[in-house]
């Protein structure tokens, strides 16, 4: 299988390259040049393709499996496409991809839809059965270990609080320099409090720190590394328009890769706030910890929200369903009860204001 990172070679080539005599800049400059490609760039809209490798032991790696699991036979090679809109405080993001289902143990269509606004971060997963979705009250949008977007967002938001996906302060620049696709970069580290870790930026001081690479380490060996590539784009000399990362074990093996291809990037443009709304579809089962303890629901048939029940519950989405279902026929039911009481009760009333009025038949 070719992959898109030589593993094999990738620990021991974590410090290859190194060069002497580099100036050293401080966080501060860093920061300031970032803040100044941010304040250029008041949106972001961009449309992507990717490829993703997942290797067949990645899907027994962090759990064993269940007997009902159907586990494929070989690595996977996983198209997809996306697009990701965002401004100083709200980002939207759609994905499309091929994934394995374990259940059905073959390859399935998948499609994400993630939104975060005021606060306020809801995730929909369309899985086959049923969509599943998740609302939760955060100060960053809930991404998980997605790197998908991690070069547009620190190229567009690097010292952005909400958005983007390194805080600064975090690291320090060190003497070392490394060479990456020509380019002499200098090295920001984080190290982890307990020392046997630590995550490794190589900025280009040429170009206005532009990050070249990311690595994470752990215990001497390179368990992640982003590589992104940029080139000349509208109203910008440099945006980033491609790059690969990878998760390894200890080892070096491959757990899983994506490359992605900007199909299209446009900076600045006009986003309104329709751009900016996500509904929940019927039939979804929601996990809500947005106002307060985790509960569940399904979104009825009719678009509207069904009772909750707390997770604490345990409740199945039959249950949820049928909770729904019935709520939802109950008030059907006293609408349909209103409305036959009024149009009873208005006609017996005007026989009644029209006899006092005119007196009983003599």
């Amino acid at each position: 299988m070719r992959n898109f990172i030589t593993f094999a070679t990738l620990a021991s080539t974590l410090f290859t390259g190194r060069a002497e005599g580099q100036q050293t800049y401080s966080v501060e400059q860093i920061k300031q040049a970032w803040q100044q490609r941010q304040d250029r760039i008041a949106s972001v809209k961009m449309s992507y393709t990717e490829v993703r490798i997942k290797s067949k032991k990645s899907f027994e790696l962090f759990r064993p499996r269940l007997a009902n699991e159907i586990p494929p036979d070989a690595d996977l090679t996983l198209p997809g496409r996306g697009s990701v809109s965002f401004d100083n405080a709200r980002i939207k993001i759609s994905t499309e991809y091929k994934n394995w289902s374990l259940q059905q143990g073959r390859l399935i269509d998948s499609k994400d839809e993630s939104l975060f606004s005021d606060s306020k971060n809801l995730s929909i997963y369309y899985h086959p059965e049923h969509p599943e979705a998740e609302i939760s009250k955060r100060s960053r949008p809930l991404e998980g270990s997605d790197y998908t977007f991690w070069p547009i967002k620190c190229y567009a938001r690097g010292v952005n609080r909400t958005l983007t996906p390194l805080n600064l302060p975090d690291y320090e620049p060190t003497n070392g320099v490394q060479v990456v696709a020509g380019q002499r970069c200098m090295e920001l580290v984080k190290s982890d409090r307990e020392g046997s870790g630590r995550t490794v930026v190589l900025l280009d001081t040429a170009r206005d720190f532009l990050p070249l690479r990311y690595l994470i380490v752990e215990n001497g060996s390179v368990t992640f590394r982003l590589d992104i590539r940029y080139g000349p784009i509208a109203g910008e000399s440099l945006a980033p328009v491609a790059w690969d990362y990878a998760f390894m074990t200890l080892t070096g093996s491959l757990i899983e890769s994506k490359r992605v291809a900007v199909e299209s990037l446009i900076l600045n443009p006009q986003l309104s706030s329709d751009e900016f709304t996500l509904s929940i579809p019927p039939g979804t089962r929601v996990y809500d910890q947005f106002g307060g303890p985790a509960k569940r629901y399904v979104i009825r048939s009719d678009g509207v929200e069904g009772p909750s029940i707390h997770d604490d519950q345990h409740p199945t989405y039959e249950q949820l369903t049928q909770l729904a279902e019935n709520r939802r026929r109950n008030t059907q039911l006293l609408l349909v009860a209103g409305f036959v009481v009024v149009a009873v009760a208005v006609p017996l009333l005007v026989f009644v204001v029209r006899r006092r009025r005119t007196g009983p038949a003599r």
